[in-house]
């Protein structure tokens, strides 16, 4: 108690300071605190948050994009040299030791192939930049008209001409550079977390696993990128119509009872009895970044469930082969590709 009043005291005046100052606002504030409805209030605050992570997801998508798009032109590359090393006779042996003179012969061809090939390319670029040039005529030409019709605008007072429109690629360039660095790094900790809630799956399989489900097959890598991509746009859900944007809820529905097979009848296709909370997200195969909200769906999905307090993934698809409903989800065969001494962490 004795410590109690000397605190009492102390506050009061502090109190009635923010009271004072309250009431002293201007009418016209008070005004339009006392006419705004709370309800409004949050439907603001939505509104703003939904705009705000729409932007984000088509930030998300386009950098996304963006990486495909460069892993694309990379394996491309690689995917060419090897065609052109397939073409020419290559050594038993790389060591320059034991290398007879022929395949010494051989092994230098192919570096001369590669350089040739590059040489080439460079070569034909180059030849592109020189017919768009002007020749000196044309450029003195081109001169002299410019300043006639700069002559004849001063003599009748007509404006200048607007300038000329960029270029596809000028827009796409400048459209990169529209992001900002507040907005990479709201795209950077999206991703960081999303990899984040991907470590936390109890049984997240190896990137060599493989799942197989009817005639469909998907790797371990390929179930990753969904579940990682399930988080990633769990915000804002994305696909090419309304009808289809994911993640979305898989409910786990029991089979019919009068599945053809005795073993499936009223039971679901994950066999977890404490399920909730699960999501479904397409598994795109051979992907370097799995589905990102436009194409194809696939065949497979990755379901992220809670079983209890445990976080789990399991791979689903259709199998015609079961019978019952062809809408009938089944859960994948998962074969699990041995361990490294190192395991790999990656995605």
């Amino acid at each position: 108690m004795k410590f109690f009043i000397p605190f009492l005291v102390s506050v009061v005046p502090l109190v009635l300071h923010l009271a004072a100052t309250t009431q002293a606002a201007p009418l016209a504030v008070q005004g339009d605190l006392r006419a705004r409805d709370p309800t409004d209030s949050l439907v603001d605050d939505l509104v703003a948050r939904a705009l705000n992570l729409r932007k984000l997801s088509q930030t998300i998508q386009a950098i996304q994009k963006g990486q495909t798009a460069r892993k694309s032109a990379d394996d491309k590359k690689k995917a060419l040299n090897s065609k052109t090393i397939r073409n020419l006779k290559k050594p038993k042996t790389t060591d320059p030791a034991k290398m007879a003179p022929k395949d010494k012969q051989a092994q230098k061809g192919i570096g001369q192939a590669i350089t040739k090939a590059v040489k080439d390319k460079k070569d034909k670029n180059r030849s592109k930049l020189e017919a768009k040039k002007k020749t000196p005529a044309q450029a003195a030409k081109s001169k002299e008209e410019k300043a006639q019709r700069r002559k004849d605008r001063k003599a009748t007072g007509a404006p200048a001409p607007p300038p000329k429109a960029p270029g596809k690629k000028a827009v796409e360039k400048k459209d990169k550079k529209a992001i900002t660095s507040a907005e990479r790094n709201q795209v950077k900790d999206a991703f960081k977390k999303a990899d984040r809630k991907k470590k936390e799956i109890g049984n997240l399989p190896g990137r060599k696993d493989t799942f197989e489900v009817g005639k469909n097959k998907f790797s371990g890598k390929d179930v990753r990128q969904g579940v990682f991509n399930s988080y990633l746009h769990k915000g804002h859900p994305v696909g090419d119509s309304p009808a289809n944007k994911n993640p979305k809820t898989f409910n786990n529905s029991p089979y019919s009872a009068t599945h053809p097979d005795p073993n499936l009848r009223n039971k679901p296709a994950i066999p977890a009895p404490g399920y909730r909370k699960g999501r479904e997200y397409p598994i795109k195969t051979n992907s370097h970044n799995g589905y990102t909200g436009s194409g194809p769906v696939g065949a497979g999905r990755v379901v992220t469930y809670k079983d209890g307090a445990k976080k789990e993934v399991a791979v689903i698809g259709h199998d015609a082969s079961k019978g019952g409903d062809p809408t009938d989800h089944y859960l994948a065969k998962h074969t699990k590709a041995k361990r490294e001494l190192i395991e790999d962490w990656d995605m």
